[in-house]
């Protein structure tokens, strides 16, 4: 067969497997092999036959070209392993830190245990009818603040909590279906893009994490004044009423 038939054959055969600029680039080499040969004084006949038919070539080329494409996905799915790696141990440092941070918080607590000692030792010292009756007095008008002050902080607490709850939710969901999908596209996208979209996937799911963890201490703090509020207002007045 002749040059043009020739590349034409060959090109046909890899249309199907590469892209424009892949055959154009295959195409000018070969036919830069034919023109070789003529000025040598040989046949386009010749030529052909020595270079080999046009399909095994083709399916040459195409299996080095995926092979190259699929070594370069590996390397792409190495880099990303990498930078997954790094982000992940970041946030849990960040987590732990945030969690240390919250457990210093808590130990504030003692100040209101000591303002209960005080109290008691207030409450031991009054004696006679006049104090048993102030004492009522003071446990009424107290218990009636307590329930305001509950009332308040219990809608405040749910609104918080609502949100939240919401933003937990909104990040750990959005943070799995964006690594889902940058995993299912890695092999369609470059690495950049696809680091970039499972780093804010991350991202946002070490959100969530820290979101829930403030959501716990709240709750934990909450839980524990209002027991502190329910002992001081009732369980140790009671305690003093009957001595």
């Amino acid at each position: 067969m002749n040059k043009e038939e020739y590349l034409q054959k060959l090109e046909q055969h890899l249309k199907k497997y590469l892209s424009k600029e892949e055959i154009k680039d295959i195409l000018m080499d070969y036919g830069e092999y034919f023109e070789d040969g003529r000025r040598q004084n040989k046949t386009d006949i010749e030529i052909s036959a020595k270079l080999g038919d046009p399909e095994v070539i083709a399916s040459q080329f195409i299996e080095e070209i995926k092979e190259e494409k699929r070594k370069k996905q590996e390397e792409n799915i190495e880099k990303i392993k990498e930078t997954t790696s790094s982000v992940v141990k970041n946030i849990k440092k960040t987590t732990n830190d945030f969690a240390q941070s919250a457990k210093e918080k808590i130990n504030t607590e003692a100040m209101g245990e000591m303002f209960n000692e005080n109290f008691d030792k207030a409450k031991n010292e009054s004696k006679g009818i006049i104090s048993s009756v102030l004492g009522f007095c003071t446990t009424i008008i107290k218990a009636a603040i307590f329930i305001i002050i509950c009332f308040i902080c219990i809608m405040t607490v749910l609104t918080i909590l609502g949100f939240l709850g919401g933003a937990v939710l909104l990040a750990i969901g959005g943070g799995i279906g964006g690594l889902t999908l940058c995993v299912g596209l890695a092999s369609f996208i470059s690495a950049a893009m696809t680091a970039a979209g499972i780093f804010a996937s991350i991202f946002l799911i070490a959100a969530g994490i820290l979101f829930a963890l403030l959501f716990i201490i709240i709750v934990y703090i909450i839980i524990k004044y209002l027991k502190e509020g329910f002992n001081f207002f009732f369980i140790k007045k009671g305690g003093v009423n009957n001595d």
